[in-house]
């Protein structure tokens, strides 16, 4: 699974923080924030025939809204986002090309996280993150729900009222593809997810 180069902004964000350290007020008065987060998601597994051709969900970007609640070194979050994609398609000859099906497949999200803050770095912090994963998968009309797991390591910036952060997350689910919409000689595989996201909050 490729994924994009990880952007400058939160190192560039870590390096102002380190002038601006979070005040009493900031920190422990403003335990609540809520922002916006758009993420990468990487893609892997799907449903195979007895031929070994395979179709699985593209990778696809997501939009998610936040809120979190921070206490000492503990954050409580809970995400709700879409990630738009259809089918793809791989032929069992070949190991390279994909074609993409013209099907939609959305992804819905509901995801509520715990947070640690493992350690300071510079004004900001690493994170690491532990939660499920309520997925709701739409195709052909037909509608998958699925429960999952996802971990994330993640660094924090704050600038002021604003908490900037990077993560890197991995997650795992069973198949997505509703009962309906599958052929008995299918066989399917556990979804796998390698997601790259950015967000920004603002403490309320």
């Amino acid at each position: 699974m490729s994924m994009p180069r990880p952007t400058s902004l939160l190192v560039i964000a870590l390096a102002i923080s380190a002038h601006r350290p979070a005040t009493g007020l900031e920190a422990q008065d403003r335990p609540w924030a809520a922002g916006l987060q758009v993420s990468y998601n990487a893609l892997a597994g799907g449903a195979t025939n007895t031929e070994e051709s395979r179709v699985l969900p593209t990778n696809r970007f997501g939009l998610t809204a936040l809120g979190s609640w921070s206490a000492n070194r503990w954050v409580l979050r809970l995400e709700a986002g879409i990630a738009r994609g259809h089918l793809v398609g791989r032929d069992s000859s070949s190991t390279i090309e994909l074609v993409q099906l013209g099907t939609s497949m959305p992804r819905y999200r509901i995801e509520p996280l715990m947070g640690w803050r493992m350690t300071p770095v510079g004004a900001g912090a690493l994170l690491l993150y532990l939660g499920p994963t309520l997925d709701w998968w739409r195709l052909d009309g037909y509608t998958k729900f699925t429960i999952g797991g996802e971990v994330r390591l993640a660094l924090q910036a704050p600038l002021g009222r604003l908490l900037l952060e990077n993560y890197i997350g991995y997650g795992l689910a069973p198949q997505p593809f509703p009962a309906q919409a599958l052929d008995p000689t299918i066989t399917t595989h556990a979804l796998q997810t390698l997601a790259l996201g950015l967000s920004l909050r603002v403490r309320l």
